[in-house]
């Protein structure tokens, strides 16, 4: 799934990349009121797309996290402490069963996994349709205040931006709190403050999503990768200690018979 789901990115980015003059279209466009309103659309979306994307990628790293603490009290361990240090928990030196060691990888690998430079070029993305709709909403805004007949669509127009403004404080509100649970730097007010640099376009923006979707996928594939190749590992080692009874569960006997 990871690999195809990167190799995707990897079309969607090169498609992207031969466009032609998109952003100068864009700038030279003269939108309607439904393309205006499709704009805001797309923004909002994109700002729920950066809140389900924290929030799933959190929630897997949330499920291994706990899985794998929660076998590890299945396990009598002390953390050795020796001149260089603590070393890292290793339950397959301890004898553990293969459950407890392919877990504690599979946490081990999702925790490297990072989602920030994604969520970053998803918010830059953001704030560049957030600047072409303000910038069209305010060529729309003085044009009619040069018109007298037209104030009660400048009064529309006002309440629209409202709106927009209330959307955007909503999504604030939820974007943050994703960030208190993901601990990757989410914010609407962001998305609306930053705005793009100067030489930075849509079209640049966008390339930029796509290329940070493709290394995040890569990344992902090659975890997973690494995590069934331990898993084989795993089952070869169990397939030749079959028949013996592992350390890891004699000790367990050792003390059970101790105990009573």
């Amino acid at each position: 799934m990871w690999h195809a789901m990167s190799k995707c990115h990897q079309i969607q980015c090169h498609a992207i990349s031969q466009a032609r003059n998109l952003d100068s279209k864009l700038d030279s466009a003269r939108f309607s009121e439904a393309h205006m309103d499709l704009i805001k659309l797309l923004d909002l979306q994109l700002l729920e797309l950066i809140s389900s994307f924290a929030t799933w990628v959190n929630a897997q790293k949330s499920f291994v996290g706990t899985l794998n603490e929660w076998l590890k009290r299945g396990i009598d361990y002390v953390p050795e402490v020796t001149d260089d240090g603590t070393p890292p928990f290793s339950p397959g030196r301890l004898g553990a069963p293969p459950i407890f060691i392919i877990c504690n990888n599979w946490a081990i690998g999702t925790g490297r996994i990072s989602e920030k430079e994604v969520v970053d070029k998803m918010q830059a993305f953001a704030s560049s349709v957030l600047h072409l709709w303000e910038k069209h909403r305010l060529e729309w805004r003085q044009g009619m205040m040069a018109n007298k007949d037209m104030d009660r669509d400048l009064r529309v127009m006002e309440r629209d931006e409202l709106s927009m403004r209330k959307a955007l404080d909503a999504q604030s509100k939820k974007l943050v709190l994703v960030s208190n649970q993901s601990g990757v730097s989410l914010s609407a007010q962001v998305v609306h403050d930053s705005g793009p640099t100067a030489e930075v376009g849509l079209q640049s923006c966008m390339n930029k999503v796509f290329e940070a979707m493709e290394s995040f996928t890569a990344a992902c594939a090659n975890a997973y990768s690494d995590l069934h190749l331990r898993s084989e590992e795993e089952k070869t080692r169990l397939g030749q200690n079959n028949g013996r009874v592992p350390s890891f569960i004699s000790d367990l006997a050792g003390k059970y018979i101790a105990s009573n």
